[in-house]
């Protein structure tokens, strides 16, 4: 059960990094630019929380554990 949820929540992140990703280069097509640095920034903000957050989860399975003896 544990390692579904982590995938379910690493699956989570990695569509919202997705998702950002195509938000943030959408902000950079010609038209009204009154509040695209505010979209770039939320956009920027959100996918790297998900990213930091992925990254988190992913520390732990990362750490070398030295062998006993």
């Amino acid at each position: 059960m544990r390692r579904i949820s982590f995938w379910l929540i690493a699956m989570l992140h990695v569509t919202i990094i997705a998702f950002c990703a195509v938000g943030f280069l959408a902000t950079f097509e010609p038209g009204d630019s009154g509040n695209m640095w505010a979209w770039r920034i939320g956009y920027g903000v959100v996918g790297s929380g998900s990213l930091a957050a992925i990254i988190a989860l992913l520390l732990p399975r990362l750490r070398v554990r030295p062998k006993r003896r």
